[in-house]
């Protein structure tokens, strides 16, 4: 890293898009450097354990889906950081708040699961309609997918992606996570879990 002024750039900028669909391009674009030192510094930060790339779920059936991968950062203190965000009032009026709250659920699943010796991959699902499943876990073989909300209570609407992916892979059962306090089984399968429990998922 030669530059730090750029890096240090780079580095809000991924931090703005955490949990977004990771464009190389537009980062070269409003970094200033080329496409070849962003994968770099990407890599850099990914050896770091400081950011992984969450990559896309498809298969053969589906060939409308995204296929490019989604950033997150391992440690939420540490973006929240980077974006400026150092009381608990600026992260709930922040409108990355729900972003946040992604990032922190994905990647507490992902230290537990790692920490549990549970090699199972971890994706997203995103089509080009818009249709969207945050998370997927291969867990014995089988695919769970997850809907992670910032909000405390659940709705109905919540679970339009979940029920739009056990349709495409006629699969039953999903998570939504929340900040609800209480577990409980919903519709078709579904369970509602409570973000303090994703030590369990």
């Amino acid at each position: 890293i030669e530059n730090l002024n750029l890096f240090s750039k780079f580095v809000k900028l991924a931090a703005a898009r955490a949990g977004q669909i990771l464009n190389v391009n537009n980062l070269a674009n409003e970094t200033g450097v080329d496409n070849k030192t962003i994968s770099a510094w990407i890599s850099v930060l990914e050896s770091s354990y400081i950011v992984y790339r969450l990559q896309p779920y498809y298969n053969s059936f589906n060939k409308r889906v995204i296929k490019s991968p989604k950033l997150y950062f391992y440690d939420v203190g540490l973006l929240c950081n980077i974006l400026g965000l150092n009381s608990e009032r600026a992260i709930k009026n922040s409108n990355m708040y729900g972003a946040i709250f992604e990032n922190m659920v994905i990647s507490e699943i992902k230290k537990n699961r790692f920490n549990k010796y549970q090699y199972g991959e971890m994706y997203y699902l995103r089509d080009s309609t818009g249709n969207e499943v945050d998370l997927v876990l291969e867990k014995d073989g089988n695919l769970i997918p997850v809907e992670i909300k910032s909000s405390a209570k659940y709705r109905s609407s919540d679970l339009k992606n979940l029920k739009w992916f056990q349709r495409l892979y006629r699969i039953k059962g999903g998570m939504l996570i929340n900040q609800s306090t209480e577990n409980q089984e919903l519709e078709d399968g579904i369970m509602n879990i409570g973000w303090a429990e994703v030590a369990n998922v």
